[in-house]
């Protein structure tokens, strides 16, 4: 794996970043811990960046890989009142084809309808494993597609590459740039607009509400976000509102950055809006990128995993398996972060916006071909924080890095979805 591509994709130099630590913390065949690590880095050199176009002192920016392995995991340390957060539901996982296996996501209630009515079961673990032991591996990917259901093959790296896909994904950049246009832009703090689910946009959203935007988080209503949100939903606001109806123009006017983790093609009014502000910086994000058949199809990082090859290299084609964390979302959370930050210096710079554009497909491919045995210490020693929210008593991972030397802290737990008004700080937005 070429550790620092991110950073050079964005003209960063490593060497602004301290690392410390083993170099395979995480007990896996892939470069786990050296992914992870190169992701907060690169979000930590970016972020100097921007402290640096905003007149201050450009901080030391330090990294260590038990605190970057850890945070692969961040949700696995999350406590609300002592009790753990739960992440999966029971119909989510690896289950037996009649010619392979096919991996399923349906932690949500409506992927779990969805994958039931494809299946003709109620929603009990037996009844799913009966069922799909009658199907054809690629054959119930393609119906759950068109169904509104998330579940894919699992495939081997080889079999990946010779599909339409997996060609359109080794064609792409791990991270694509395009300058937008010039416009009003500000170096105060900024505003980030944040039109992202589930975790690797949540990541980078809420890594950069720690060193200091402010972030205003939008969902829909009736989608409401698991308890995933007490460890997501660090350092920014949340405001529910229905995109179909409501017009976020005043909010996008305001903004400076914008992070979309919804599927392409999707919320086409809101890039016409969005194309009406050329100095904003826009951060997209998706599943299986923005090239390709796939582009616009329902997506996870475990099911990535397993359509790219990944789950049969941490297991075998007989006995698939996953990363130890949930490395690709939160690798390309932190990434998402870094083109945010980036962008923010350049605008400064020159006063243009950027769009950048990152996909959990093309994070998998970064992470590159499993080593022959697995490498690793397991030693992550996190550092904890406990903090009063809106969730009452919650203790989360600390931030997995240093600025000159100390962890700086979230500055606010997570608020539950919906409570904030969709405005920025200072009043502008809509009511």
């Amino acid at each position: 794996m070429d550790r620092w591509l991110p950073a050079r994709l964005l003209d960063l130099d490593p060497a602004g970043a301290q690392i410390t630590g083993p170099s395979d913390v995480l007990a896996t065949r892939y470069e786990v811990t050296g992914l992870l690590t190169s992701a907060v880095a690169t979000a930590g050199l970016a972020a100097a960046e921007w402290r640096v176009a905003q007149g201050l002192g450009r901080p030391t920016i330090g990294v260590d890989t038990r605190a970057a392995a850890a945070a692969g995991s961040s949700i696995a340390f999350a406590r609300v009142g002592g009790r753990s957060v739960s992440e999966w539901g029971p119909l989510s996982g690896f289950a037996r084809a009649a010619d392979g296996w096919v991996r399923l996501h349906a932690n949500y209630d409506h992927h779990r309808d969805a994958l039931c009515a494809v299946l003709d079961i109620p929603p009990e673990r037996p009844a799913l494993d009966a069922a799909v032991g009658h199907w054809g591996a690629r054959d119930l990917e393609m119906v759950l597609a068109e169904a509104g259901g998330a579940g894919v093959a699992v495939r081997t790296a080889q079999e990946w590459a010779e599909t339409s896909q997996g060609q359109a994904v080794s064609a792409a950049p791990l991270v694509s740039v395009k300058e937008r246009g010039s416009g009003r832009s500000t170096v105060r703090s900024p505003r980030v607009f944040d039109l992202t689910r589930v975790l690797a946009g949540p990541v980078g959203t809420r890594m950069l509400g720690l060193l200091g935007a402010d972030v205003l988080r939008l969902d829909r209503p009736d989608r409401p976000e698991q308890d995933l949100f007490v460890d997501t939903g660090l350092a920014k606001r949340s405001a529910l509102v229905d995109l179909r109806t409501y017009d976020p123009e005043p909010l996008v006017a305001q903004a400076d950055v914008i992070v979309i983790g919804y599927r392409p093609g999707s919320l086409r009014p809101l890039h016409e809006i969005i194309d009406r502000y050329p100095q904003l910086v826009v951060v997209e994000l998706c599943a299986w990128g923005f090239e390709g058949p796939w582009r616009e199809r329902r997506g996870f990082d475990s099911l990535v995993q397993a359509a790219s090859g990944v789950s049969v290299g941490c297991g075998s084609a007989e006995k698939p398996a996953a990363l130890p964390v949930q490395a690709l979302d939160h690798a390309t959370g932190y990434l998402v972060a870094a083109c945010a930050w980036h962008g923010l210096a350049r605008r400064a710079a020159d006063g243009r916006g950027r769009r950048y554009r990152l996909a959990l497909s093309q994070t998998a491919a970064w992470l590159g071909e499993p080593r022959e045995n697995p490498c690793g210490v397991a030693d992550l020693q996190p550092v904890l924080q406990n903090m009063t929210g809106g969730y009452g008593e919650t203790t989360v991972l600390g931030a997995p890095i240093t600025l000159d030397g100390n962890v700086p802290p979230w500055p606010s737990a997570a608020e539950r979805p919906g409570t904030s008004h969709p405005k920025w700080r200072n009043g502008a937005g809509d009511g």
